[in-house]
């Protein structure tokens, strides 16, 4: 497989996962999603990218896919990749825009979605609650050891306008 691709195949399993779900009681992935809030709340990229797998990690779950990546292609087109930067800052924006207070959203759920390579990639909704409405997180996450890992923000554009002002 290509290394290009590896980011191609998350993206398109995982956005697939995300629109038939099952919701989810899973500790580890409740931890994840106060972690995921944590880190936007501070609004440092730094702590986001550190929900991030280490290359090591990607490595041993998907062996096939990394095999021909070296760590630098696995940092740069997978870990701290453009996109995943854009997405942080349009997230930054949208609660900017839409006048929302980072620090009064509060984890309430999660949603898996159905498809996922070998169990391991999963598209999910990640469910947050701001005064009274909720904002929904589509993103994929690598699950290894049972832990869980951020590969990516799926949607990110004008996230709280599209989920809090449009509800």
């Amino acid at each position: 497989m290509r290394p290009i691709y590896l980011s191609a195949i998350v993206f398109m399993f995982c956005i697939n996962g995300v629109v038939s779900q099952t919701k989810v009681n899973d500790p580890k992935l409740d931890e994840f999603a106060i972690f995921f809030i944590s880190a936007l709340q501070s609004k440092d990229i730094n702590n986001l990218l550190a929900l991030k797998p280490t290359p090591i990690i990607w490595r041993a779950a998907l062996p096939e896919e990394t095999q021909f990546l070296t760590d630098d292609q696995l940092l740069n087109q997978v870990i701290n990749s453009e996109k995943f930067i854009t997405d942080f800052n349009n997230i930054m924006e949208s609660a900017k825009k839409s006048k929302i207070n980072l620090d009064d959203l509060y984890y309430i759920g999660a949603l898996y979605g159905e498809n996922a390579v070998e169990n391991k990639l999963l598209g999910i909704s990640l469910k947050y609650e701001y005064k009274g409405k909720e904002i929904i997180f589509a993103v994929s996450l690598l699950r290894y050891n049972s832990n869980f890992y951020l590969s990516e923000i799926l949607m990110s554009y004008d996230i709280f306008s599209r989920n809090y002002l449009g509800k």
